[in-house]
């Protein structure tokens, strides 16, 4: 079943700069040499409005009314975010079930199949790669082996969490995929600011952020 978390709607007047980050100290020692300590293994990623369009009123007025439907900074919702949200390791390929893996989480209460993207880029370091957490999946397929598994019938699909439930255990030989599209969960993280202008709302500005959702 799909989230029940309202959609940030569509706004074609207006872009959006993605900016994923890790929380990293970095401390300076005598001499110059620094020393980096990074806080977080998962990336949170900012969001923020750019318009680009020549007439934005209508967009400005339709964030205005989601702005005050979800009780601005109170509210959470989904984000679908043009510039990485689908299984494809590439923005021009197509979606497979083998693109990316389903893994137990260790860290979700009890361990539970869960929903990644892995990123990779062996021309840099062979190997190098991370791994990010999908908990807002929007269309899933998935596969055992290579072999479809059907929706209802081999597993359910928590749409809220990305966590999925076979009706028969896969083996730890077994190798678990994905592919389809995902949502960002988000906040807003300043409120708009609407500028008037000969009786129009001219211009707005805010900023989103992603939401790290508690584990099961």
């Amino acid at each position: 079943m799909p989230s029940t978390w309202p959609v940030f709607p569509v706004c074609p007047a207006f872009g959006f700069t993605s900016a994923p980050d890790y929380s990293v100290t970095v401390v300076e020692r005598s001499g110059g040499v620094r020393s980096v300590n990074r806080n977080w293994y998962y990336p949170l990623f900012t969001y923020t409005a750019v318009p680009i369009g020549d007439k934005p009123e209508e967009d400005i007025y339709r964030i205005q009314k989601f702005w005050h439907a979800i009780g601005g900074r109170s509210g959470r919702f989904l984000l679908d975010d043009g510039t990485d949200n689908h299984s494809a390791a590439n923005p021009s390929d197509a979606t497979s079930r083998s693109d990316q893996p389903v893994l137990i989480d260790a860290n979700s209460s009890p361990p539970a199949w869960q929903l990644f993207k892995l990123y990779e880029d062996d021309s840099v370091v062979p190997g190098f790669q991370q791994l990010r957490i999908i908990q807002k999946p929007r269309q899933v397929l998935l596969a055992v082996n290579d072999v479809p598994v059907t929706e209802g019938v081999d597993y359910t699909l928590d749409y809220d969490t990305g966590e999925v439930d076979f009706a028969v255990e896969p083996s730890e030989t077994d190798v678990v995929t994905w592919g389809g599209t995902f949502y960002v969960p988000v906040m807003f993280e300043s409120r708009p600011e609407f500028v008037l202008s000969e009786k129009k709302i001219r211009q707005t500005g805010f900023s989103l952020q992603e939401l790290r959702l508690p584990r099961s």
